[in-house]
């Protein structure tokens, strides 16, 4: 459980990522994978268990929302940016 609004607890819905590319990571259960984020292309490292490659998403979860975007709980930090990321509403199966 994550704690929002002070005292109050909330409980972070788990959602799909949608990729857009992978490769393969340093290690056998490693890759990396390029997101759509709502400020551009971002990438990190990953544990291929969160991958669900039918689906082409990663496992994440939603910790808040705006109209058009949902602010996700990534499961690794990317290069560019930490583990919260806002994305638009597309690029999350909810």
């Amino acid at each position: 459980m994550a704690k929002s609004n002070g005292n109050r607890e909330k409980e972070l819905k788990p959602v799909g990522i949608k990729y857009s590319k992978i490769a393969n990571g340093q290690f056998a259960d490693e890759v990396v994978v390029t997101l759509v984020a709502h400020s551009g292309d971002i990438n990190m490292l990953l544990h291929d268990s969160f991958l669900d490659q039918s689906k082409k998403t990663i496992k994440a979860v939603i910790i808040d929302q705006d109209a058009d975007k949902y602010l996700i709980g990534l499961p690794n930090e990317t290069f560019t940016t930490g583990s919260k990321v806002w994305f638009s509403k597309s690029a999350v199966l909810t």
